[in-house]
């Protein structure tokens, strides 16, 4: 049974009290309920210093967020392994690690799939996420990209197993077994419908400026989950190696 209160509130309210207490009921401050009261009087000062210095701290926060770093300055974000920022609605900054390029790898192919579906621009996407010295895969990638042909249907990928194949602080290769899911109706009148499909993309990640950046990108279809290449996948598979563990996924809109 949930304990009630009510009955303390009514008391507290009685305006009659003592020399010593005004406006507090003398049973409040004797015997036992003496060292109560004082104790909750002490936590509500807590409370209201606390809130006072949260409220200071946030005030002369000088990291740029939101409105405070004007347009097109980042969003400032904190998470173990990045991205530490959110510019224009791409993720930026990661850590130097397996972690933080596994990270990386999977937000550019998420990037890319919002550029394409003209939700962000492609244009920053190749700024914060693309490498200097993209290959020439990833660079048509990016400018069949720049011209988007927005549909009435909302396309999300989220990774299954992300896997680390290759690392060092300057070079990465991650493998995403990715599940992509399609909101759609032919018509506007009609019901929508779901679909989900299964691919995988091999992502090549150079350290440049500071970050993770897209060197190269290779896509392919498949394999779905009742297929023997997931149900029992052969060595050398990306699938057959540990998966990065710790994901957790949030929206930018």
């Amino acid at each position: 049974m949930r304990s009630t209160y009510s009955h303390l509130g009514a008391r507290t309210r009685d305006t009659s009290g003592t020399p010593d207490s005004p406006g507090m009921p003398p049973m409040l401050w004797s015997g036992p309920f003496r060292w109560v009261t004082i104790g909750l009087v002490g936590l509500i000062l807590l409370a209201v210093l606390g809130l006072g210095v949260r409220g200071c701290s946030d005030t002369n926060d000088d990291t740029p967020t939101g409105e405070q770093g004007g347009i097109g300055a980042p969003s400032a974000i904190r998470t173990a392994h990045g991205p530490t920022g959110i510019v224009e609605g791409v993720p930026t900054g990661y850590s130097r690690d397996p972690d933080g390029a596994a990270t990386a790898a999977v937000n550019t192919v998420q990037a890319l799939d919002e550029a394409f579906s003209g939700r962000i621009s492609m244009d920053t996407v190749m700024r914060s996420r693309v490498s200097s010295a993209a290959s020439t895969g990833a660079l048509k990638l990016v400018e069949d990209g720049r011209h988007p042909v927005p549909g009435p249907g909302t396309l999300t990928i989220a990774p299954a197993a992300v896997t680390v194949t290759s690392f060092s602080e300057d070079a990465a290769k991650v493998s995403i077994w990715e599940m992509s899911t399609a909101q759609y109706s032919i018509t506007p009148t009609d019901p929508k419908a779901v679909r989900v499909a299964w691919s995988t993309d091999e992502v090549s990640l150079v350290w440049e400026d500071g970050d993770w950046k897209l060197q190269d990108k290779i896509f392919r279809t498949g394999p779905d989950p009742s297929d023997p290449a997931v149900t029992a996948p052969p060595t050398g598979s990306a699938l057959a190696n540990p998966v990065q563990q710790g994901y957790y996924s949030f929206y930018v809109n």
